[in-house]
């Protein structure tokens, strides 16, 4: 049984692509500086997606690393960031150790 992300994953990158006024308005101007500014080594984004927000807080000087249970969205994170850290995995089985980022976060 499909979760649905499979099918819609290219629809999910191209409504980032033409644009999103939540994000664009209300939380890509407060949400990477406000985790800028918690001063984090590493910051975990479950459910990156295409790695949307890990190259936003990358802009921001903060490491940070993605997490999400779709095969084409994290492949094209990593294909939009090569450099970056994409892990295939769903929340409830995430390969990390208790304690391994400062921060971690959900974006809508």
């Amino acid at each position: 049984m499909s979760d649905g992300w499979t099918e819609s994953a290219d629809a999910w990158i191209e409504h980032l692509a033409t644009g999103d006024s939540l994000r664009r308005d209300v939380l890509d101007p407060l949400l990477p500086q406000w985790i800028a500014d918690l001063n984090p080594s590493n910051v975990l984004d479950v459910g990156c997606g295409e790695g949307r927000f890990v190259r936003m807080l990358a802009e921001h000087g903060v490491k940070a690393e993605g997490v999400d249970p779709t095969q084409a969205l994290i492949d094209e994170a990593r294909k939009r960031d090569p450099d970056g850290r994409y892990h295939l995995a769903a929340a409830e089985k995430m390969p990390f150790s208790d304690g391994h980022f400062d921060v971690v976060a959900s974006v809508v």
